[in-house]
């Protein structure tokens, strides 16, 4: 699969002429970040095998420990503490993986005592369930670490050098869904082109469909 970047470039190749128009460059982007949400919205499996990566600043000092909160992911399947000079292609002897403990359990983090204890060997994180968002980390983050979380669920924002569930054809579809809202918005194209381009977009969403079903 492609990461974000590559599948905005591989979208932006489709629209030679949109890709270096003045002022709507921001506004392309965010197209193809509404695109994506389309396609994960009709396709279960582009809603699976996501990442995100949560810097040090995300977090503050608890005692032995880090706090920080989540984003609003669906269904976290693990999550590593990673050295952010690799954290864009984290390998495993540059990641931790790091196991989930009971919420009962989250002071023994903060006040480190842990058996056995959290090391630069072994990490734990709890979530508080109240919000399911509250997460606190042992041994808590340096400078040079960050969090990498692997979740399924609907994905809205991406960062340049994630990795995401979209093979290519996603992107050509992505493409088309963009350019049908600048010819709407920007252009103010004809309905009658409108229509014929969403309608393109329609049809290349259905075959990814039927090409990714689980």
């Amino acid at each position: 699969m492609l990461t974000w970047s590559e599948v905005k470039t591989r979208a932006r190749e489709r629209l030679p002429n949109d890709s270096t128009r003045d002022g709507i460059q921001t506004y392309l982007d965010r197209l193809l970040e509404d695109a994506a949400g389309d396609l994960q919205a009709f396709i279960p499996r582009f809603r699976k095998g996501h990442q995100t990566l949560l810097p040090v600043d995300d977090f503050f000092e608890e005692g032995e420990a880090s706090v920080g909160s989540l984003p609003e992911f669906n269904e976290i399947r693990r999550i590593y503490m990673v050295d952010t000079v690799n954290a864009t292609d984290p390998k495993p002897c540059n990641r931790k993986l790091l196991e989930r403990l009971p919420w009962s359990q989250n002071m023994r983090l903060t006040c480190n005592t842990m058996c056995p204890v959290a090391s630069e060997e072994k990490g734990y994180y709890t979530i508080d369930p109240k919000d399911g968002r509250t997460i606190t980390v042992a041994p808590k983050l340096d400078t040079n670490n960050a969090l990498l979380v692997y979740w399924n669920g609907m994905k809205l924002n991406f960062n340049d050098p994630e990795s995401t569930p979209f093979p290519p054809r996603a992107a050509q579809a992505m493409a088309l869904y963009a350019r049908t809202s600048i010819l709407s918005d920007i252009e103010e194209a004809p309905t009658s082109e409108v229509d014929r381009t969403f309608e393109l977009y329609k049809n290349l969403r259905a075959l990814l469909v039927i090409e990714n079903r689980e």
